[in-house]
């Protein structure tokens, strides 16, 4: 069931952000247990610095990429994603928290679906962009 202000949502409107909690070491280390990705400028300080040219460990563009699934997927059920696209524009640290918003772009309903296509961003708390991108959310009114 989608979120009910989704269903009266209209173009130009902003959906309520989601805050995550700081990015942590931890988080950077499952997620490469989870994804296979297991490059160690993801976990290894010394490697990042010297290898990376980074002042410390990044995290995993699509660890971003996910955490803006959960913004989607609290707004409505995952078979309603018809289509989600976004662009990496920011590195993620230890410590970095995100926030994810949402504007409504343009809203079609044909046949008893609703169809809103979303601009995303995701900032970290300076204001510093790490993602942004498009998703299409269809759901079946009742």
């Amino acid at each position: 069931m989608p979120a009910p202000l989704l269903l009266n949502a209209r173009p130009g409107d902003h959906l309520p952000p989601m805050q995550f909690a700081p990015l942590t070491r931890h988080d950077f280390a499952l997620y490469c247990g989870g994804s296979g990705d297991h490059n160690p400028l993801h976990t290894d300080s010394d490697f990042a610095r010297e290898s990376g040219g980074q002042d410390d460990v990044i995290g995993h563009g699509m660890l971003s990429m996910a955490l803006a699934g959960r913004f989607l997927t609290a707004l409505a059920p995952v078979d309603a994603l018809e289509s989600c696209a976004v662009r990496f524009v920011g590195k993620t640290g230890p410590g970095d928290s995100l926030t994810c918003n949402g504007k409504v772009i343009t809203r079609e309903e044909t046949g008893g679906i609703l169809r809103l296509a979303l601009n995303l961003m995701m900032i970290e708390a300076h204001g510093r962009e790490i993602l942004n991108g498009q998703a299409i959310i269809a759901v079946r009114r009742s």
